[in-house]
């Protein structure tokens, strides 16, 4: 046989092995059984780094690992949600309070303004009127209601301030996204509007929209936030009240306010410099009147608000 010809055998059997692909076994896969010797060692596989479990993770796992989770039905999930009791009402940190209380210099006068600006946080005043809570159009106090609410968690962690811990809640870990460990009960927001405004007040179920996200357990709805919000928002200011039997007629001035900067309204047109600030809440005409009940309880009850003319 010429040399040609070997060389042309050899570079046939090559591509023919070659050709096989996955069916040929690999040197590595043979193992050695006293007979037979492994042609070579397998390839060194690197150890897989070691990784911290999140404690989103952490749930999620202990959420699969349940067989009672996995089988729980919407209508079991319901159940179990009607049953998680209401909390007290959040009262958020929106680090505005200073405002208020340079203006009022009263001890009712500062439970006034401490009390608007907690119902409403940094939110912008209702779109309409009110002369009492029978009147309320629910879309003007739902994120009063909300943000006022604690959310429930099913994992006890306290770095997450204003969640309360409920662990019989990890049968919503499945059905939620794997970093939401908190949330709000469609419920318990109903009943941070009752206790704020002294009236049973009923929202329709809100479908996901922007930052909030909803979820359906037959009929029970629940709600997560899905990132946090701007350092921006509305400062007011209380100007005068007035005793009126069972509750107080406050005067009040809503002031935007964004990044440090105080504005006369929303649209930041009117830049308010601090010095004229006083000559500005004495002159404007944007005044808004407020009445509040005394509730029970030593507080308040937000009753009715008219908005300037």
């Amino acid at each position: 046989m010429s040399k040609r010809n070997l060389i042309f055998i050899i570079f046939v059997l090559i591509i023919g092995l070659a050709a096989c692909g996955d069916d040929v076994v690999q040197p590595y896969d043979l193992e050695a059984d006293g007979n037979f010797a492994a042609l070579a060692e397998p390839p060194l596989q690197e150890e897989p780094d070691e990784k911290e479990e999140s404690p989103a993770e952490v749930i999620s796992t202990e959420a699969n690992d349940e067989e009672t989770i996995e089988k729980a039905s919407p209508e079991e999930i319901r159940e179990i949600l009607n049953n998680i009791p209401w909390a007290m009402v959040n009262i958020p940190d929106t680090g505005l309070q200073w405002f208020e209380q340079t203006i009022v210099d009263s001890e009712t006068g500062k439970r006034i303004a401490i009390f608007i600006d907690w119902v409403y946080g940094w939110r912008s005043p209702p779109t309409a009127s009110f002369h009492s809570p029978e009147e309320i159009i629910p879309d003007n106090v739902w994120h009063t209601s909300i943000f006022n609410t604690h959310q429930v968690q099913w994992l006890d962690d306290p770095t997450m301030p204003g969640a309360v811990h409920h662990p019989e809640l990890s049968v919503l870990a499945p059905h939620l996204g794997p970093h939401i460990m908190n949330v709000w009960l469609h419920s318990h927001i109903e009943e941070t509007a009752r206790r704020i405004f002294g009236h049973e007040i009923k929202f329709p179920p809100r479908q996901s929209a922007g930052v909030l996200q909803s979820y359906n357990f037959a009929g029970a709805y629940v709600y997560s936030m899905v990132f946090g919000l701007g350092p921006a928002g509305y400062v007011r200011a209380v100007l005068s009240y007035e005793c009126i039997g069972d509750g107080y007629e406050v005067v009040c001035v809503w002031v935007f306010w964004a990044d440090g900067t105080l504005y006369s309204d929303h649209t930041q047109r009117e830049e308010i410099p601090e010095d004229e600030l006083l000559s500005y809440l004495q002159t404007t005409t944007n005044i808004h009147t407020i009445t509040l009940r005394n509730n029970p309880d030593g507080g308040f009850y937000y009753w009715a608000h008219i908005l300037p003319e």
